[in-house]
């Protein structure tokens, strides 16, 4: 554990020279423009596509909650990046450059608290998704149980997870960011991290063979016109949900490994520190994933609305003519006996 002693050196090379470094603040205040700007856009993403959807409500509640938690995340960034700023023309000496103990303690905590909850929700999205396969007669009559069960897991998880890697931390080295991670809790915050990338690629991998099934059963005939709505709803799901995924992974890789990289060679910054820490500050892609995510929803649930009416047509049209045509007629005649 180190402890640092702030003098006004200490604090202009490790604080100041770093916040006031140019390329640094023009990348933070991209990062807040564009988390500020993903806030009503994701907002209205939900609202207006992932509410009205006629998904499955187990998957509806967890996309939702998916949707709540982006909107929390950019939020919190927004005020922090602009409260770090803020220190910058409030500061007397050098040494108010660095966040206060608590305040550090509060923003970190609640900004890991988001991406692990992202993370447990898609992990959450899987599972209903396999559940919804293996259960493909009966999914569609059951009630709203498994959705709100794994959220609820998603959205409380995360507090022993955040017990358990911090347990031991004392938070008393000097911070500029809520972003930066104690050098203590570097070994067990990257473990999670890998842990969570494994288990979204295992997901992944799942997803597909999902797919693979679904399209597999459409192309069964003997399945009835609602099983055939249900099937072409289970792959347009599933294919959104592995789009949200990959979106995600991809960025969160990106900052992993470059982030690892860094530290890896920070000894070969030690004259470079602003440099340094505007490397680690420009891999931070969160916002670009706050920015993308309701616009690529969007698009994604708009395609499927046209999409939808056209495949419904002709379901409904093949489904009248030929033996199944008859078989469909008996039915309904049947029933009205």
């Amino acid at each position: 554990m180190t402890s640092y002693e702030l003098t006004e050196e200490f604090c202009y090379k490790h604080g100041y020279e770093i916040v006031t470094f140019p390329l640094n603040v023009q990348i933070k205040l991209v990062g807040f423009f564009l988390s500020i700007s993903s806030i009503l856009p994701l907002i209205y993403a939900q609202q207006k596509y992932v509410y009205p959807t006629t998904f499955h409500c187990n998957i509806k509640i967890i996309l939702i909650a998916y949707f709540s938690n982006a909107t929390f995340h950019a939020s919190i960034l927004s005020f922090f990046l602009a409260y770090q700023s803020k220190l910058v023309y409030d500061m007397e000496n050098f040494c108010d450059i660095f966040l206060s103990k608590n305040w550090y303690i509060f923003g970190h905590l609640l900004n890991f608290y988001a991406l692990v909850v992202q993370s447990l929700l898609q992990i959450a999205a899987c599972i209903e998704r396999a559940l919804a396969t293996i259960h493909a007669a009966e999914y569609e009559r059951k009630n709203s149980k498994i959705g709100f069960s794994l959220t609820l897991l998603a959205v409380i998880l995360p507090a022993p997870i955040i017990g358990i890697l911090y347990w031991n931390e004392s938070f008393i080295d000097p911070q500029i960011s809520v972003l930066a991670t104690p050098p203590s809790s570097y070994r067990g915050v990257n473990c999670a991290f890998l842990l969570f990338t494994i288990s979204a690629v295992g997901c992944l991998v799942t997803l597909q063979y999902i797919a693979f099934i679904n399209r597999q059963r459409t192309s069964c005939s003997r399945f009835r016109l609602s099983s055939h709505f249900q099937l072409k709803e289970n792959l347009d799901t599933t294919h959104f949900i592995t789009v949200l995924m990959l979106l995600q992974i991809c960025i969160l890789t990106i900052f992993a490994v470059v982030t690892l990289s860094l530290r890896l060679m920070e000894n070969l910054f030690r004259s470079k520190m602003p440099l340094y820490y505007t490397l680690k500050s420009s891999v931070f892609l969160l916002p670009i994933f706050f920015i993308a995510l309701p616009f690529q929803t969007i698009y994604m649930l708009s395609k499927r609305r046209r999409k939808s009416k056209v495949h419904c047509a002709q379901l409904v049209g093949l489904s009248s003519k030929g033996k199944q045509g008859i078989e469909n007629y008996n039915n309904i005649i049947y029933s009205k006996w």
